[in-house]
């Protein structure tokens, strides 16, 4: 017998990282610090996680807690518990270069957390997938910028990522999250606009 199945469920997603140091082996690294979640062909919006040192979530006091008021932030360990429960709900994920970047740097902060690595799912990735190029920039602002009626990916100064990142101040941290969920609609943007044109 034979089950038909309901329409596969896409997530799109994305995630934001910064270099970090390591200074028990003198080592620079890229830690994950956000993540950006949409489903696609649902009505509800982006949601997502801020991966915030424990030092600060324990720190804030009531008056500093309001300037957070409204920004997701969690501890990297509840953060990542999430991703990996979000990511089985899905059948399937969809990002921008997803496959060599975003899954194996959350893959790494797994590794590292020595939690179970994320569970396996089909990757549509708009950057991987499509028909090759040649001399033609294939990157998502690129992309975006040349397709009508598609969200239009803001610029975040690399100062801001800075305060957002490593100071963790409050407006960077809007500015950062809402450029991150503009990529994920971006994403899904691209996703439908390649799928018609039988780029992907």
């Amino acid at each position: 017998m034979r089950l038909e199945t309901e329409p596969k469920a896409i997530l799109a997603l994305d995630i934001e990282t910064t270099p970090r140091w390591w200074w028990y082996d003198g080592k620079a690294t890229n830690r994950v610090m956000m993540f950006v979640g949409q489903w696609v062909d649902s009505r509800m919006g982006p949601f997502g996680w801020i991966f915030t040192p424990k030092v600060i979530l324990e720190g804030l006091t009531d008056s500093r807690s309001r300037e957070y008021q409204g920004l997701p932030m969690v501890s990297r360990e509840q953060g990542l518990r999430m991703v990996s429960l979000t990511i089985a709900d899905a059948d399937s994920l969809l990002g921008h270069n997803v496959r060599d970047f975003d899954l194996p740097s959350l893959d790494g902060e797994l590794m590292i957390a020595n939690m179970p690595m994320l569970p396996r799912r089909t990757v549509l990735d708009t950057l991987r997938d499509t028909e090759r190029t040649a001399g033609q920039s294939r990157s998502l602002g690129n992309r975006l910028a040349r397709l009508p009626e598609t969200v239009d990916k803001p610029h975040v100064e690399p100062v801001v990522w800075e305060r957002a990142f490593h100071d963790f101040e409050p407006a960077a941290l809007r500015e950062v999250w809402e450029r991150s969920t503009a990529d994920v609609q971006g994403h899904i943007d691209l996703f439908v606009n390649d799928r018609e044109k039988g780029y992907l």
